[in-house]
């Protein structure tokens, strides 16, 4: 558990890290603006293309995907599902947890260097950790919760 928290924390120092970096670096950030954007659409879609393909053969979580997709259009809080993709990884694989909070980290990175605000995320990153507490809840649905967070990936700026 301390483990998971730990590798959470260091996901969302991703962001600190970035800021700290535009900061330093105002003149490059500049310069490279375009690229950050399509860096920032593009990582919650890797994200979400790792998730589907440790599910891909069940094919149950299509719709939750859909269901994913609907709820993204009006929920507008990538960090709220990057906690959710966290403590979901964590508990049914502890690679796919590390391949998930390094996604994490580099969106940190991309998401810090842009946004001027990047500690008023904890809240939607920590709140979804709590279900970590109730795991009976999560891992007979795995393939259920993957497949939402996927979905509310796909469609996250």
């Amino acid at each position: 558990m301390i483990n998971i928290l730990l590798i959470s924390l260091l996901a969302y120092i991703g962001c600190v890290i970035g800021a700290y970096l535009a900061k330093a670096t105002k003149e490059e950030i500049v310069l490279g603006k375009k690229y950050f954007k399509i860096a920032r659409k593009t990582i919650p879609l890797l994200l979400a293309i790792v998730l589907i393909s440790t599910i891909f053969t069940n094919i149950i979580w299509i719709a939750p995907l859909l269901i994913g997709l609907i709820i993204s259009k009006y929920v507008k809080h990538p960090y709220l599902f990057f906690g959710f993709a966290l403590t979901v990884t964590a508990l049914h694989s502890k690679t796919l947890l590390l391949i998930t909070a390094t996604i994490i980290f580099v969106y940190g990175l991309v998401y810090g260097s842009m946004e001027k605000e990047v500690l008023k995320n904890i809240p939607y990153f920590v709140v979804p950790l709590l279900l970590l507490t109730t795991p009976q809840f999560i891992t007979p649905n795995i393939e259920i919760w993957l497949g939402l967070i996927a979905g509310t990936l796909l469609l996250q700026k």
